[in-house]
Protein backbone atom coordinates (compact mmCIF):
# COMPACT_ATOMS: atom_id res chain seq x y z
CA UNK A 1 0.00 0.00 0.00
CA UNK A 2 1.93 2.96 -1.06
CA UNK A 3 -0.53 5.36 1.25
CA UNK A 4 0.79 3.62 4.48
CA UNK A 5 4.58 3.87 3.59
CA UNK A 6 4.44 6.94 2.40
CA UNK A 7 2.22 8.00 5.94
CA UNK A 8 4.60 6.31 7.74
CA UNK A 9 8.11 7.86 6.01
CA UNK A 10 6.73 11.40 7.41
CA UNK A 11 6.43 9.98 11.34
CA UNK A 12 10.15 9.27 12.20
CA UNK A 13 10.45 5.73 13.94
CA UNK A 14 10.39 6.90 17.32
CA UNK A 15 7.44 8.41 17.35
CA UNK A 16 4.93 5.32 15.27
CA UNK A 17 2.94 3.87 18.16
CA UNK A 18 0.88 0.81 17.67
CA UNK A 19 -3.06 1.54 18.48
CA UNK A 20 -2.73 -0.44 21.83
CA UNK A 21 0.32 2.20 22.66
CA UNK A 22 -2.02 5.23 21.64
CA UNK A 23 -4.57 4.36 24.38
CA UNK A 24 -2.24 3.79 27.10
CA UNK A 25 -0.98 7.15 26.09
CA UNK A 26 -4.47 8.90 25.84
CA UNK A 27 -5.03 7.03 29.21
CA UNK A 28 -2.18 8.42 30.75
CA UNK A 29 -3.06 11.95 29.63
CA UNK A 30 -6.52 12.03 31.32
CA UNK A 31 -5.04 10.43 34.54
CA UNK A 32 -2.35 12.95 34.88
CA UNK A 33 -5.60 15.61 34.72
CA UNK A 34 -7.15 13.80 37.63
CA UNK A 35 -7.01 15.37 41.55
CA UNK A 36 -3.76 13.87 43.78
CA UNK A 37 -4.88 11.04 45.59
CA UNK A 38 -4.70 10.89 49.22
CA UNK A 39 -2.54 8.51 51.70
CA UNK A 40 -5.13 5.82 52.87
CA UNK A 41 -6.42 4.86 56.51
CA UNK A 42 -4.55 7.03 58.93
CA UNK A 43 -2.70 10.32 58.44
CA UNK A 44 1.00 9.45 59.48
CA UNK A 45 1.94 13.40 60.10
CA UNK A 46 0.33 16.51 60.15
CA UNK A 47 -0.59 17.96 56.94
CA UNK A 48 -2.04 20.89 54.70
CA UNK A 49 -4.31 20.37 51.68
CA UNK A 50 -4.86 22.76 48.72
CA UNK A 51 -5.61 22.73 45.42
CA UNK A 52 -8.08 19.40 44.04
CA UNK A 53 -7.47 17.36 46.44
CA UNK A 54 -8.64 13.15 45.92
CA UNK A 55 -9.73 10.80 48.91
CA UNK A 56 -10.37 7.14 48.07
CA UNK A 57 -11.07 6.03 51.37
CA UNK A 58 -11.77 6.39 54.39
CA UNK A 59 -9.33 8.53 55.97
CA UNK A 60 -8.52 9.15 59.92
CA UNK A 61 -6.79 12.05 61.88
CA UNK A 62 -5.49 10.33 64.61
CA UNK A 63 -5.39 11.59 68.12
CA UNK A 64 -2.31 14.43 67.96
CA UNK A 65 -2.31 14.67 64.35
CA UNK A 66 -3.56 17.98 62.53
CA UNK A 67 -5.41 18.10 59.03
CA UNK A 68 -5.07 21.84 57.72
CA UNK A 69 -7.31 22.66 54.50
CA UNK A 70 -6.89 25.90 52.87
CA UNK A 71 -9.19 28.30 51.78
CA UNK A 72 -10.55 27.73 48.05
CA UNK A 73 -9.75 23.92 48.20
CA UNK A 74 -12.10 21.05 46.72
CA UNK A 75 -11.84 17.84 48.45
CA UNK A 76 -13.40 14.89 46.04
CA UNK A 77 -14.21 11.92 48.02
CA UNK A 78 -14.05 8.45 46.07
CA UNK A 79 -16.99 6.35 45.74
CA UNK A 80 -16.80 3.45 47.86
CA UNK A 81 -20.40 1.80 49.30
CA UNK A 82 -18.15 -1.04 51.27
CA UNK A 83 -15.53 1.07 53.27
CA UNK A 84 -14.03 0.34 56.94
CA UNK A 85 -17.10 0.64 59.71
CA UNK A 86 -15.30 0.55 62.76
CA UNK A 87 -16.67 2.67 65.95
CA UNK A 88 -15.20 5.93 64.47
CA UNK A 89 -16.79 5.46 60.69
CA UNK A 90 -20.18 5.71 61.03
CA UNK A 91 -21.19 5.14 57.61
CA UNK A 92 -20.18 2.37 54.98
CA UNK A 93 -19.40 4.92 52.04
CA UNK A 94 -16.01 7.59 51.77
CA UNK A 95 -15.91 9.65 54.76
CA UNK A 96 -12.84 11.64 57.17
CA UNK A 97 -12.78 10.62 60.69
CA UNK A 98 -10.96 13.31 62.85
CA UNK A 99 -9.81 11.76 66.39
CA UNK A 100 -7.62 14.24 66.07
CA UNK A 101 -7.13 18.08 64.65
CA UNK A 102 -9.07 18.84 61.44
CA UNK A 103 -9.04 22.61 60.38
CA UNK A 104 -10.60 23.77 57.50
CA UNK A 105 -11.07 27.21 55.48
CA UNK A 106 -11.53 30.80 56.53
CA UNK A 107 -14.10 32.85 57.48
CA UNK A 108 -14.45 35.35 54.26
CA UNK A 109 -12.08 33.65 51.99
CA UNK A 110 -12.74 31.08 49.11
CA UNK A 111 -14.81 28.05 50.45
CA UNK A 112 -13.48 24.99 50.70
CA UNK A 113 -16.04 22.59 49.17
CA UNK A 114 -16.64 18.63 50.11
CA UNK A 115 -17.72 16.39 47.48
CA UNK A 116 -17.62 12.86 45.87
CA UNK A 117 -18.10 11.16 42.97
CA UNK A 118 -20.88 9.49 44.18
CA UNK A 119 -22.63 8.97 47.36
CA UNK A 120 -20.06 9.58 50.53
CA UNK A 121 -20.02 9.35 53.86
CA UNK A 122 -19.01 12.99 55.60
CA UNK A 123 -16.84 14.27 57.73
CA UNK A 124 -16.98 12.07 61.63
CA UNK A 125 -15.54 14.09 64.56
CA UNK A 126 -15.15 11.40 66.82
CA UNK A 127 -14.92 11.58 70.66
CA UNK A 128 -12.00 13.48 72.00
CA UNK A 129 -11.69 15.30 68.12
CA UNK A 130 -11.58 18.77 67.56
CA UNK A 131 -13.32 20.06 64.50
CA UNK A 132 -13.12 23.50 63.29
CA UNK A 133 -14.73 24.80 59.45
CA UNK A 134 -15.55 28.10 58.51
CA UNK A 135 -16.26 28.71 54.82
CA UNK A 136 -17.29 25.77 54.44
CA UNK A 137 -19.55 23.80 51.69
CA UNK A 138 -20.57 19.93 51.78
CA UNK A 139 -22.02 18.47 48.73
CA UNK A 140 -24.10 15.11 48.57
CA UNK A 141 -22.85 13.59 51.51
CA UNK A 142 -24.83 11.18 53.48
CA UNK A 143 -23.61 12.30 57.04
CA UNK A 144 -22.47 15.49 55.95
CA UNK A 145 -21.06 16.17 59.67
CA UNK A 146 -21.42 14.06 62.55
CA UNK A 147 -19.81 15.26 65.60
Amino acid sequence: MPGLQHRHRLIPPRFRCCPAGRWLLLFCLLWLGRPAPVPAAVLAADETWSGAVRVEEDLLVPPGRTLTILPGTRVTFAEALSTKTEPVFWNPATELAVAGRLVVGAAGQAPVVFDGDGPWGGLVGAPGGQVSLAGVRLLGAGEALLC
